[in-house]
């Protein structure tokens, strides 16, 4: 029937005209639904949504129930079911995904009256073939009351004695005029300035812990010269772990525990578009970064002063897909105890849903000698992130090879597996898909023999998910791999045969399965860097043809290019109709991405406190790279490529390596459940 966008300034009256409307069809007797988005974060902590289940808005005791606060895939399922002649209304609609546009087009055309409450602009690209009406909203500057309104300032959780506070109440959203609003911004950035001027531990000194983006600080100390940095490596990271996956940006959840000003805050959503958190004890900072995100970012971040504790401990309930805490819980751990500070790490990882960036001060350093009652190192943060963080991946980037500030500062980074793309049904007649395992799966472990309970999301390529020996779902689907090939059936390592005539070789393989597998073959565990020693760019003439298997378990993505060459030699390795269990980190891209293409004469330097690879080309050129990553735990595994799965092929067919198998089935009884569809292991045959 029809399709309304309501659009205008906050306070134009949009969501009011919305209730009038959905009140006015609800007396006249006609079918009306209301509808918001479950998935916005803004909207998911708002009482009145998720509890109360009512729709208001600025004019006193104007509401409307909420029928639904649903995700868009439920979303859409609803309205293909909703019976023509309904009222639909759409509160906050443009947290919905993209994806739910058509289906506001179906339903309007289907004899639906939608009525829109500011859209996306991509929403709107979807809609611009509909014939969807737009109804801009009007109003006056809420502070003169004279002149049209032409933009808003978000004024929330600001202290009373702001002096130029004249909004009632504890907090607004107010649409103010041109001359208004500079006249505010002006008066707000005055503010912050004599605030941090006067801020402790500098007070009367131009200086700042975090950068402060305005003019008049450009010239200040900052304590922290390395956050522009830090935030460079962070979005790499989650860039290259794609955190939004299809969703809505601001949908996607950014926490950070000692927030200071809110510098990461605004990075996580200006840089980023996601919804920010920021959490910090020291009540002037946050009063700084609310003020900052007032009148200078104007982001509408959150912004909490708290103790860390005591905000972990109260919210656990609440997950983000990104939490960050640089150097905040060794303090904690200085003024109250190591089992308060342990404590607020596990709800923080606890908290994370996809990627947690962490800092630790160590105990080495000068300001903490003496002070903390335990001691705090690399190997301590890595070992407390593996036993209690739940990460299928930990990296640690390297403090003097990154040039982070103090060049003892490393940051670890924990994360967990990728969480599965939102989807949204064709139709509501699509038969339903199967439900998944019990969460609570019991298995016996391929390399061990042991029996392991284990809940199915703690499955992870990398998580140490055996409670016997340890073994991690990549390395049990390698032996799973390897008896399938050489038996025909999936048998743990304690039941594999003798079999002294069947040579292979791993490539720094994991010692879990590697001392038993030369107990059953004539297996070697070879290294790059000690005895016994196999450079796979460059292997002795006496090894061609004389294995009939090879497992290379994440080892390709530091093998120097050109790449093509470790693939040739492992066909020269191997015996006619033998083969390799391979696995590398790989992506669903169209082509395998090298960092260094042209290397050939190279050599990693430490120049200004940061690693830097300089390279000599073939053709004389110099060359130099830095933001190197390296893998490897605590060791300096340098990432030469990320591979894709169709570069991988491509290579095994230019090698004339023949039958290729990518292993991503299931064997719950053992312990392998893949929830997602890259990195799986590979066989590769000889021909």
């Amino acid at each position: 029937m029809s399709l309304t966008i309501l659009t205008g300034l906050p306070g134009a009256g949009k969501s009011a005209r919305l209730i009038e409307m959905v009140n006015a069809a609800t007396r006249a007797g006609r079918p009306v639904l209301t509808f918001a988005c479950s998935e916005a974060p803004v909207l998911f902590v708002n009482k009145n949504y998720r509890v109360l289940r009512l729709l208001g808005c600025r004019q006193q005791g104007l509401t409307c129930a909420l029928n639904h606060f649903v995700t868009t895939a439920e979303c859409a399922a609803v309205l293909e079911q909703t019976s023509p002649g309904t009222l639909v209304a759409f509160d906050e609609a443009h947290y919905f995904g993209s994806e739910i546009a058509p289906y506001w087009t179906h339903a309007s055309r289907r004899g639906l009256d939608v009525v829109l409450v500011q859209i996306s602009p991509a929403q709107q690209l979807q809609l611009k073939n509909s014939d969807a009406v737009e109804t801009a909203l009007t109003m006056n500057c809420q502070r003169c009351q004279r002149a049209a309104a032409t933009g808003y300032l978000v004024l929330r959780g600001l202290s009373a004695e702001t002096p130029f506070k004249w909004w009632p109440g504890d907090a607004a959203t107010v649409s103010l005029c041109a001359e208004c609003e500079t006249e505010m911004m002006k008066a707000g950035r005055l503010e912050i300035v004599e605030r941090l001027e006067g801020q402790a531990p500098y007070p009367g000194e131009k200086t700042i812990y975090q950068p402060v983006e305005i003019e008049e600080c450009k010239d200040w100390r900052v304590l922290r010269p390395d956050s522009l940095l830090r935030t460079q490596l962070m979005a790499k990271i989650i860039a290259e772990r794609d955190v939004r996956g299809n969703r809505v940006a601001d949908n996607v959840t950014y926490l950070d525990v000692g927030c200071n000003t809110g510098y990461f805050c605004h990075f996580a959503r200006h840089e980023l578009g996601f919804t920010a958190e920021g959490v910090d004890v020291v009540a002037p900072d946050i009063a700084v970064a609310q003020l900052l995100d007032t009148f200078v970012r104007k982001e509408n971040n959150n912004f909490i002063a708290a103790d860390a504790y005591d905000y972990l401990r109260d919210t656990q309930e609440r997950k983000f897909d990104v939490t960050s805490a640089f150097a905040v819980f060794q303090w904690l751990m200085i003024q109250t105890s190591v089992e308060r500070g342990v404590q607020c790490l596990e709800w923080l990882f606890a908290k994370t849903k996809q990627i947690c960036f962490l800092e630790m001060g160590y105990t080495a350093e000068e300001q903490y000698k003496g002070k903390l009652p335990v001691t705090i190192d690399r190997a301590w943060v890595w070992n407390l992130m593996e036993q209690k963080g739940g990460f299928a991946e930990i990296r640690m980037l390297d403090a003097k090879q990154h040039g982070l500030m103090f060049g003892s500062r490393d940051i670890f980074v924990g994360i967990k597996a990728p969480l599965p793309p939102i989807t949204i049904a064709r139709s509501v007649t699509e038969p339903a898909k199967p439900e998944t395992p019990d969460d609570l799966v019991s298995f016996r472990c391929n390399i061990c023999g042991k029996t392991s309970p284990m809940r199915i999301e703690k499955l992870d390529r990398e998580s140490r998910s055996c409670t016997a020996c340890g073994s991690t779902l990549r390395w049990r689907s390698v032996i799973h791999a390897l008896s399938m090939e050489l038996f025909g059936e999936s048998l743990a390592l304690p039941d594999f045969p003798v079999r002294k005539n069947i040579a292979g070789i791993g490539m720094t393989d994991w010692d879990g399965y590697a001392v038993p597998l030369a107990e059953k073959f004539n297996y070697t565990n070879t290294y790059y860097h000690q005895e016994p020693h196999l450079d796979i760019t460059a292997i002795p003439a006496e090894l061609e043809h004389t294995l009939d298997f090879i497992i290379t378990s994440d080892v390709f993505e530091h093998v120097p290019p050109p790449i093509s060459v470790a693939f040739e030699n492992l066909r020269l390795l191997l015996k006619p109709g033998g083969f390799v269990v391979f696995t590398v980190p790989y992506d669903k891209a169209e082509a395998t991405r090298e960092h260094f293409p042209e290397l050939h004469e190279w050599k990693i330097v430490e120049q200004d406190t940061v690693l830097v690879l300089h390279n000599r080309t073939r053709d004389g050129r110099a060359q130099s790279f830095d933001h190197l990553v390296f893998h490897g735990g605590l060791g300096s595994t340098l990432e030469m490529r990320t591979f894709s799965e169709v570069g991988i092929i491509a290579e095994c067919k230019k090698a004339g390596l023949g039958k290729i198998k990518i292993c991503g089935g299931n064997f719950p009884a053992c312990g392998i459940h893949w929830k997602y569809k890259q990195s799986l292991p590979i066989v590769i045959r000889a021909a």
